[in-house]
């Protein structure tokens, strides 16, 4: 998506422009797959009806499909709550006693422990450790990464979990509870909208024909295999043919780019893969919404999405993916995660009947592991690239965590303004 935002807005400024990308469809790690008549996501990816991507490319949003959007999880109890927090059974239900202890931890954590430390103070710091505990957040941030939360730095945590703190504070609790009381207006809210069913190829296509259409070049299927400099800019040798340009930036892995100029990579900062599990299932499904976050103490996957609950079902299957984040350095098989899986709701209520893995994908390079280690091995090479001349920019570029769409297309822009304003005063100056 970085990566297509930056060609639209610099061909729009009339510079020629080559998009490349090693894929044979545009749209990066947004994935699909199709397996007879159900279609499966390798994650969660939806777009908002009010999203710059509709801006950039207005046929997209007539392909989408509409989303009923609703988001629950499964809590330490075992319990289907509502996601991030459920602010009726899990704090307005509670003895006074049990709500005095969270909010005297919130208190607590908040005079005497510092956000910055790791992901664990970040935590405690905003939620109290008592919280982080009895909601399961603690448990879902281990599972995200296969690394306890005093481990993770707090960098992620401001990324990844913001969101959540901010729903399961006690001050959104107070505020909540307010705005039902005094009945405040609900404000309009945007649509949520998926990829068609047919999936995420035809989807970008559209987009590949506009870009195409303004004269931008595009290269699908096409992997680049070295990054050189010469007299004029940069030679960039590919699978398809040799280009020249005046300026290159890598939206890819920072680990990639390193190894196609030719830099060492052996303390090259670590990302995760993602496994993705493909079931369908037959009887009698225990919550409503198509996003089922796992908050419990058990089981290694994070989330399940109902694809069948906008897509319809099909001959009578409901069908979903469920998502597990490999560790580090981890092989394991879709056996062992299916394994897991079905242990994990062993006794729960949210799957009774019939259930079959009909698939699995392993995709590479899907989450920036944010370990201690991490954020100086990430800027040093980002330096060495950058001294080098080639610019990063994005979530695989630039070792960032993006969780969404349309902050992706915010920070590509965020880019261009910067180099625009270093040109202008390299002019300056001349």
């Amino acid at each position: 998506m970085t990566g297509m935002t930056l060609a639209h807005d610099l061909g729009q400024e009339g510079l020629r422009v080559c998009l490349i990308d090693q894929y044979d469809q545009a749209g990066g790690n947004h994935l699909s797959e199709q397996v007879g008549d159900m279609s499966f996501d390798i994650g969660a990816i939806f777009h908002w009806s009010d999203s710059k991507l509709f801006e950039m490319f207005p046929a997209l949003r007539d392909q989408c499909v509409p989303v009923t959007w609703r988001t629950d999880r499964i809590n330490p109890d075992g319990e289907v709550v509502a996601y991030p927090f459920d602010y009726k059974r899990e704090f307005f239900q509670r003895s006074p006693i049990r709500i005095a202890k969270i909010a005297l931890g919130v208190l607590k954590h908040r005079l005497f422990t510092s956000p910055s430390k790791n992901a664990a103070s970040f935590l405690n710091h905003y939620l109290g450790a008592e919280l982080v505990k009895t909601s399961g957040v603690g448990a879902f941030v281990e599972r995200f990464y296969g690394l306890p939360a005093q481990d993770i730095t707090a960098d992620f945590a401001k990324a990844r979990m913001i969101h959540i703190v901010q729903g399961a504070s006690v001050s959104h609790i107070v505020k909540r509870a307010y705005s039902r009381i005094r009945r405040s207006p609900a404000k309009t809210k945007n649509q949520c909208l998926a990829r068609p069913k047919s999936g995420f190829g035809e989807l970008y296509d559209i987009a590949v024909r506009q870009m195409t259409t303004s004269g931008i070049a595009v290269r699908l299927g096409c992997d680049v295999e070295t990054i050189s400099k010469t007299d004029h800019g940069f030679r960039l040798q590919t699978s398809q043919e040799e280009i020249s340009a005046s300026r290159v930036i890598s939206t890819i892995p920072i680990i990639e780019t390193a190894k196609k100029i030719g830099f060492p990579t052996e303390n090259a900062p670590t990302s995760l893969a993602l496994h993705s599990l493909y079931f369908r299932f037959k009887g009698t499904l225990g919550f409503e919404g198509p996003i089922l976050y796992n908050f419990q103490d058990r089981g290694r996957w994070k989330r399940l999405t109902l694809h069948s609950q906008y897509y319809g079902d099909a001959d009578g299957w409901s069908y979903f993916t469920i998502e597990t984040t490999a560790r580090a350095n981890e092989k394991a098989s879709a056996d062992t995660f299916e394994r897991d899986f079905r242990t994990s709701i062993d006794g729960l209520s949210i799957l009774k009947g019939e259930l079959e893995l009909v698939g699995h994908r392993e995709t590479e390079f899907a989450y920036p592991l944010y370990d201690a280690s991490a954020n100086a091995k990430r800027d040093a090479l980002l330096e060495q690239i950058s001294t080098f001349g080639v610019e990063t920019v994005g979530r695989q570029g630039r070792f960032d965590y993006l969780p969404i769409t349309q902050l992706a297309i915010i920070r590509a822009r965020q880019l261009l303004k910067s180099s625009a304003s270093l040109v202008r005063k390299a002019a300056d100056r001349a």
